[in-house]
């Protein structure tokens, strides 16, 4: 430091700050204050160097970084060093540079409220347009298809900005700066109506959709990691003809409803349960029953409901305050992401857009447990996300990890992280086996992951288990059971070498001694087990 000109720290930011609106929030943060230097992407994080004469600036700029983060950031660890002054004369915001580390990728979020307020203003150039997006929401990764997350590597390449929406992406002080999916109704993805039988495409768009629906028909609505099945809930013949269809014969259907108050009209609605619901990460929770909707979630106390998450569920549950909205996708097969694959005899009609999904993904399914989320499908909203491994438990390369037969998900370790994939499904069901062998290319091309070995359930005959014996590379089995208790001991942050008692309640598992195992109580740790 040369304390006759200035002071200047260098900090390093790890976790979510890439493609969340996190350069232009520094940007932003650092000229108000009145800060010198610059920020740029780096490979594994974000780093800032700023020159400063007065301290109390700099302390100003890191209590911003504490308190006033995007909503979509999340600062997973953070360096700050002494260095050089150089005399910098303003803030900048630098290019990329290119690296080799670990590049957590945003989830994709629901409509935040300012987009949402442009969207219902006549006088904004984004009225009424379902596909509104900023740096705070919108698809990420459902639409990203390799690293660095830069537009031509999404599924918006195929969309030119217009010169309007051009401006907003280059400008730091802008909502929209290298906001990806930017777009507007001259140069962005537009909605189209068509009749699913016949093929032709129907005037009227959403308005005639929203028409279609109460009068009784099924409608395909395209959302951000597939179609949605969407009828009335109160038309016992199209809730019939929908079950049907889905050769679903009492299994609970999910509900999207306008707002908290509709919620709160057939559901109990606590405090925590609201604060999920209206998450920007938008799940299904799992709510009391206050009013009987026949056929919707016969034998259960609870109904599955959700609220709209895109602006065309907004625009859609406008004059339609409750709907029906499960996943298009016939019995125990995932969810559909394209019209081509067998959409058209699940529904009469289908609300189309044409921006592509490259990645499915269902909605993800919580229950408020005293207080805190239990999941019982983690997925769009939620994933990625970096869970980080206790110090004492990293290794050297990357490692892969497959899960077992039944709601498989992958993992994969990178750089003392382990990034879970969304809920996959059955893998005794062909399509879901290609889903599985899709996702894994999908998270090993973002992370840049070259697993070294692969992790599978010690089953020898589970899918996922072959999977990784044709790998050509080292391959580790774990005990089903003993695989659930070291899953909750990460996501609690247990320290290494502590042994628990686990009461691992899952049904069936290959067991150590080659036995089928049930639920059963084990004493623990990572590595070692007894079963009791």
């Amino acid at each position: 430091m040369d304390k006759d000109r200035g002071s200047a720290r260098e900090i390093t930011v790890f976790g979510v700050v890439q493609g969340v609106g996190f350069r232009p929030f520094v940007y932003r943060t650092a000229v108000r204050i009145g800060l010198m230097g610059w920020v740029r992407n780096i490979g594994e994080g974000v780093r800032i160097h700023l020159e400063f004469t007065r301290p109390e600036t700099f302390f100003s700029f890191m209590e911003s970084l504490r308190t006033d983060l995007p909503p979509l950031a999340c600062i997973e660890k953070l360096t700050d060093t002494e260095t050089a002054f150089s005399g910098a004369s303003d803030f900048r915001i630098l290019k990329s540079a290119e690296s080799g580390g670990f590049v957590f990728i945003s989830p994709d979020i629901s409509v935040c409220s300012n987009c949402l307020r442009e969207m219902m203003s006549p006088n904004d150039r984004r009225y009424r347009y379902p596909f509104i997006n900023c740096t705070d929401c919108g698809p990420r990764y459902t639409i990203v298809q390799s690293l660095p997350y830069d537009r031509p590597r999404t599924t918006m390449a195929s969309f030119p900005m217009c010169p309007l929406c051009s401006r907003e992406y280059n400008d730091p002080l802008d909502r929209r700066y290298h906001a990806q999916p930017i777009a507007c109704p001259d140069c962005g993805p537009g909605v189209t109506l068509y009749d699913a039988r016949t093929g032709k495409s129907i005037d009227g768009g959403v308005e005639q959709a929203v028409e279609w629906i109460k009068e009784g028909k099924i409608v395909a609505v395209k959302g951000l990691g597939g179609y949605h099945l969407v009828c009335s809930p109160r038309n016992e013949a199209a809730v019939l003809r929908l079950r049907q269809i889905k050769n679903r014969n009492s299994k609970a259907l999910a509900l999207m409803a306008a707002d908290a108050a509709v919620v709160q009209t057939y559901a109990h609605l606590s405090p925590e349960e609201r604060e999920h619901l209206e998450s920007p990460r938008r799940p299904i929770v799992l709510l009391k029953k206050r009013l009987d909707l026949p056929h919707i979630a016969p034998f259960l106390d609870e109904y599955g409901i959700m609220l709209p998450y895109t602006p065309l569920h907004v625009l859609l549950l406008e004059k339609l305050d409750l709907i029906v909205a499960t996943s298009s996708n016939r019995k125990d097969a995932p969810i559909i992401k394209d019209k081509g694959e067998d959409l058209v005899p699940l529904c009469d009609a289908v609300l189309d857009h044409n921006r592509p999904i490259h990645m499915r993904a269902d909605d993800s399914v919580l229950k408020v447990a005293a207080g805190s989320p239990l999941f019982l499908r983690r997925a769009r909203g939620y994933v990625p996300f970096p869970q980080r491994v206790p110090e004492e438990l990293t290794v050297e390369g990357d490692i892969l990890a497959v899960g077992a037969e039944l709601k498989d998900t992958i993992s994969v370790y990178k750089n003392g992280y382990v990034v879970t994939s969304q809920f996959l499904g059955d893998l005794d069901e062909y399509s879901n086996l290609l889903y599985f062998e899709e996702t894994i290319g999908h998270l090993s091309r973002l992370f840049q992951v070259e697993p070294r070995c692969v992790v599978c359930d010690s089953h020898p005959d589970f899918h996922s288990t072959r999977f990784a014996f044709n790998l050509d590379i080292p391959v580790f089995q774990v005990q089903h059971h003993h695989a659930h208790l070291t899953a909750v001991l990460l996501e609690h942050g247990i320290a290494p070498g502590r042994s628990v008692l686990g009461v691992v309640f899952d049904g069936y598992g290959y067991g150590a001694d080659g036995t089928a195992w049930g639920g059963e109580f084990l004493v623990g740790d990572y590595e070692t087990f007894e079963r009791f």
